[in-house]
């Protein structure tokens, strides 16, 4: 099976859900112009964005880090918040 084959997956097994609201949620911050939206995660960056698109998680464009930019949690986020700083200006 590929790795981005959704359909198979999700006929597979048991499909991966989003926290219940958490795609409104994305979609109000990113729709008021005040509110600028980054992806910290601890997992790795292949893992972590196929189980947000099966979870139909709206991340498409936001910038970006995981476990592939730092292995320290802290070190992840502050890469989030520069490439967040770079991305928006």
């Amino acid at each position: 099976m590929n790795t981005w084959d959704f359909q198979q997956f999700q006929e597979a097994g048991r499909p991966i859900r989003q926290i219940p609201g958490a795609a409104p949620f994305l979609h109000w911050l990113r729709a008021h112009a005040r509110w600028h939206v980054a992806i910290a995660t601890g997992g790795w960056a292949v893992s972590a964005r196929f189980k947000l698109a099966s979870a139909g998680l709206p991340v498409d464009g936001m910038p970006w880090a995981s476990a592939d930019d730092a292995l320290d949690r802290v070190d992840i986020l502050r890469m989030a918040i520069q490439r967040a700083g770079q991305h928006y200006g």
